[in-house]
C-alpha cells in the first residue's frame, strides 16, 4: 500500500489517466535517444562523404517530426500526469470539507482551526505533490 485504504482509492479511480500519461512520458523518452542517433548519421555521412544533399533533407525533416512527437508527448504527459494530481487534490478538498462541514460546534471550539488549516492547505498540497511530480 503506497497510502493507504483512503488514497489507493484514487489510483484505481485515475488509473487510466496515470497510464496514459506515463505511456507518453515512455514514447518522450525513447523519441529523444532517437535524435542524437539522426544527428550522428548525417555527420558520419559528411564525414566520409555518403551523403546525399537530399538525404540530409530527409533526416532533417525526421529531426523536425521527432521533435513535434516530443512536444505533444510532454504536453500529454504533463496534462494526463500534473492534471490528475490536482483532480485527486479537488475531490480530496471535497470530501474534507464536507466531511468538516458534518462536525459539530463543539468539535471547533475544543479544536485548534490553525491545525484544521494545515490539513486543508499543506497536507493535500503534499498528496498532490506525490501524485503528480512524485510520481513521475
Amino acid at each position: 500500500m503506497l497510502f493507504g485504504k483512503h488514497i489507493n482509492k484514487y489510483y484505481l479511480k485515475y488509473g487510466i489517466l496515470f497510464l496514459i500519461g506515463l505511456a507518453a512520458l515512455v514514447v518522450v523518452d525513447f523519441v529523444q535517444l532517437e535524435i542524437p542517433n539522426i544527428i550522428g548519421t548525417i555527420i558520419d555521412g559528411l564525414e566520409l562523404e555518403t551523403l546525399a544533399k537530399e538525404d540530409v533533407v530527409v533526416f532533417i525533416k525526421d529531426i523536425v517530426i521527432y521533435g513535434l512527437i516530443i512536444v505533444a508527448g510532454r504536453f500529454l504527459w504533463r496534462i494526463f500526469i500534473f492534471g490528475t494530481s490536482w483532480r485527486i487534490d479537488f475531490d480530496l478538498r471535497n470530501k474534507m470539507f464536507a466531511h468538516a462541514e458534518k462536525l459539530s460546534q463543539t468539535y471547533y471550539s475544543e479544536k485548534k482551526s490553525g491545525g484544521l488549516m494545515a490539513l486543508f492547505i499543506n497536507d493535500l498540497n503534499a498528496i498532490r505533490m506525490a501524485f503528480g511530480p512524485g510520481l513521475l
